[in-house]
């Protein structure tokens, strides 16, 4: 199955089984955090498909939702955080991680010009959202700084992702003329 229709598939369970939608959700937002996990786990364009289900027309309820990403977004980037921790410098050893130095490169470059703030900013850059509280931790950022940076990210991002697919979606169907 290609990601259009994983994504699909996925939208439509979440309509017809509302209640899984925070489950959903939250694991998908807890994969796109994760180190090396990130990588492979396709999950913004699903999340911004279910913020449209969260639209007036959708019928599924938003804070749920919301919810949920906050918790898998920050709970993800808690074990990469742990990563970087435990494993420190050998972690820029591992296979996934050597093969795109030029992650690991922009992940400091964002810490050197941005500080704390950088946890802000890699939520919402892609190759960035997985590795940077590994790298944080590596680095040796203060673990206060780094968990409040990481729940208000969180917030900050779930709130962005599923309301621009809201945006998304509504303006598609005033398009459409549904």
């Amino acid at each position: 199955m290609d990601v259009q229709g994983f994504t699909t598939a996925v939208v439509e369970f979440v309509r017809a089984n509302q209640f899984w939608g925070p489950i959903i959700v939250g694991l998908l937002a807890f994969g796109e955090s994760v180190v090396v996990l990130s990588f492979f786990v396709p999950a913004v364009g699903i999340l911004l498909a279910l913020g449209a289900l969260a639209g007036a027309a959708g019928g599924v309820s938003f804070w749920p939702l919301w919810t949920g990403v906050v918790i898998g977004a920050a709970v993800g980037n808690m074990v990469s955080w742990w990563v970087g921790t435990h494993y420190g410098d050998t972690f820029l050893q591992w296979k996934p991680i050597r093969e795109r130095p030029e992650i690991v490169q922009k992940t400091r470059e964002a810490f050197q010009k941005y500080g704390a703030f950088a946890i802000f900013i890699g939520r919402f850059f892609g190759p960035l959202h997985g590795t940077i509280a590994t790298v944080a931790a590596i680095g040796k950022m203060n673990p206060t700084v780094f968990h409040i940076c990481n729940w208000l990210s969180a917030m900050v991002w779930a709130g962005a992702i599923l309301y621009g697919g809201m945006v998304g979606g509504d303006t598609a169907r005033r398009l459409l003329g549904g």
